[in-house]
């Protein structure tokens, strides 16, 4: 913020001394084209401070995190994943329940859902508790 705050007071102050020398006898063209290099630096100051703002940008580094931490820690990355499908699920029971109450006639996309949501937390419990079997299974071995 600093930098484009610098880059387009750089950017007035060229532009002043443009105007300052074309009232003069000055070359008016290489008054111009010094404007115009500062507001292209004020620019590229703004292009710089707006890619932190950039949310693709955001979205790109919060999943490279994501990854290392996985890689750092994939136990609790598991651990993260059954907590998630447990909430799904919960949340498919909810609807589930409620749409059974209204006698929905969504009713069977709602028991999928369920059905589908208990496929993937078991999935999710059995790939959390394989991992500990074969730490487990290794220190025996050795």
């Amino acid at each position: 913020l600093e930098q484009e705050k610098q880059a387009a007071r750089k950017a007035r102050q060229a532009k002043a001394a443009a105007r300052s020398k074309q009232s003069g006898d000055a070359d008016p063209k290489a008054a111009a084209v010094a404007a115009a290099l500062a507001r292209v630096e004020a620019k590229k100051a703004q292009a710089a401070n707006s890619a932190e703002d950039d949310p693709v940008q955001r979205a790109l580094l919060k999943r490279k995190a994501q990854q290392q931490a996985e890689a750092a820690d994939p136990q609790a990355a598991l651990q993260q994943k059954v907590d998630s499908a447990k909430a799904r699920l919960e949340k498919a029971e909810t609807r589930l329940a409620d749409a059974q109450a209204e006698n929905s006639e969504h009713l069977a996309a709602f028991e999928a859902a369920v059905q589908k949501g208990r496929e993937k937390l078991a999935a999710a419990e059995q790939a959390l508790a394989q991992p500990k079997e074969k730490s487990t299974d290794q220190p025996a071995s050795n």
